[in-house]
């Protein structure tokens, strides 16, 4: 089965059983604009899903891994290899590089990988350039579980994927609030959700959704 193989900020595996609980046990299609680590994706495997995130190089990780697995797993390989401290801060200037570059491709989804398990406390954070800037966390282990990621290609192969900035959807998350008390790790992401815009969205939806015949879940992080 299918697991989440991304430390994400926000991520919803400690809520698995309480979304659980809520979720329809019958639905003809799931949409989530916001899939970070996929926790809630991978916990269903709907066959027909719309999944989406405005973190470019984070959906280019998904679709490489979907359409070209082999390649992201030879690359990973070669990258632990060579880990070391050293090596780590040159991979994550080139990864920097390549996005400024607008370079996504199967190469840039394994060092996504490789940088998401060996940086400090597994969190995906920029700076107010967008730069990716998270510190070495020292590890020496594996970056990747290759069963792992060969049942996330499995299961990604029906799936839709975009990349927006914002997308109507039946489960919407927003983390942004309770990153208050993170202070300067606020920048996790290049643009947060301002409250009023939180609302906006889940007015919308609690207005829309019904009428459609959609059952709908919002989460608001505290």
């Amino acid at each position: 089965m299918a697991e989440p193989f991304l430390k994400w900020v926000g991520g919803k595996r400690q809520l698995l059983d309480v979304i659980s609980r809520k979720m329809p046990r019958h639905f003809s299609g799931y949409y989530e604009p916001f899939l970070g680590g996929g926790a809630v994706f991978f916990r269903f495997l709907p066959k027909k899903a719309f999944i989406n995130d405005s973190n470019q190089a984070l959906m280019n990780t998904y679709q490489q891994i979907r359409d070209n697995c082999h390649l992201v797993l030879s690359y990973l390989s070669d990258l632990d290899q060579a880990l070391s401290a050293e090596f780590y801060y040159f991979i994550r200037s080139d990864f920097n590089a390549r996005v400024k570059r607008g370079v996504y491709d199967a190469s840039l989804a394994a060092e996504m990988i490789f940088l998401n398990k060996h940086c400090f406390n597994g969190l995906f954070r920029v700076n107010k350039k967008g730069e990716f800037n998270a510190p070495f966390n020292g590890s020496r282990g594996s970056s990747f579980n290759r069963r792992q990621i060969l049942d996330v290609s499995h299961a990604l192969q029906d799936a839709f994927m975009t990349c927006k900035d914002s997308l109507d959807g039946c489960f919407l998350s927003r983390e942004a609030r309770g990153m208050k008390e993170m202070g300067r790790r606020r920048a996790f992401v290049s643009a947060c959700f301002l409250s009023r815009e939180a609302r906006g969205m889940k007015d919308t939806l609690c207005r829309v959704a019904p009428s459609c015949g959609v059952s709908s879940r919002v989460r608001r992080g505290e």
